[in-house]
């Protein structure tokens, strides 16, 4: 049986994980295995509202300073992982390291990768419910891309199951009738983890801006994560 040991974080002293405040913005100081723990977490829970993660990088931080819907967003985020090299070494420089750099490209991929661990696993500790696909919502991208991506997904990740793939109009977050049918989407699937393309956040103007995306199109989700 193989064991794993998780990484060790400084925690506050209400047991919480350490956040470090830079640039106006706390950001996690966890590890990607932390980060990866922490979704399947909310996965589990099945939670009642949307839980979203941010990962800032130099461009980011840049729009921090000006944007006050992004800043809104970001204080709302769930997770906030380091994105950038940047951003690390300057935790280091102010006294608030940060224990590595968590990029959303890779956190991504593990957790397709640790959802296909968990769903090959022989071990009987793992229960019949730890062992269904992950189900997973790819949103945005061109037409016909999120299709692509899920063949190869589900070709590279046996754990992980694209249950439901859109590709919104520009301008769609404007749109209520829009966003009533991605949510409805979204729950007729019962979905567990969003994954927002590039082309699904563009239209906000904010150079793939996430975190504004998910705060103030999709504030009524529930029972999923969105990366």
């Amino acid at each position: 049986m193989t064991t794993i040991v998780k990484p060790q974080t400084a925690k506050d002293s209400d047991g919480a994980p350490r956040r470090a405040r830079l640039f106006g913005i706390q950001i996690d100081a966890v590890h990607m295995q932390q980060a990866i723990d922490q979704v399947f977490d909310w996965i589990r829970q099945r939670p009642d509202r949307c839980r979203f993660v941010v990962t800032p990088n130099v461009d980011h931080i840049v729009m921090l300073q000006g944007n006050d819907d992004f800043r809104q967003a970001y204080a709302k985020a769930d997770l906030v992982l380091a994105d950038g090299w940047p951003v690390v070494w300057a935790s280091r420089t102010v006294g608030q390291p940060l224990p590595e750099l968590v990029p959303g490209s890779d956190l991504v991929p593990a957790l397709f990768g640790a959802a296909s661990a968990s769903f090959r696993s022989p071990c009987e500790s793992v229960s019949t419910t730890d062992r269904q696909p992950l189900r997973v919502f790819l949103l945005g991208a061109a037409p016909g891309v999120a299709a692509r991506a899920a063949r190869r997904i589900e070709s590279d990740w046996p754990g992980v199951k694209v249950v439901c793939q859109y590709s919104p109009p520009l301008g769609f977050e404007h749109d209520s009738a829009e966003t009533a049918f991605i949510l409805v989407l979204q729950n007729n699937s019962w979905v567990e983890l969003v994954v927002l393309l590039r082309s699904a956040v563009e239209p906000l103007g904010t150079q793939n801006n996430k975190a504004c995306f998910v705060f103030w199109a999709f504030r009524s989700w529930s029972g999923s994560v969105v990366l």
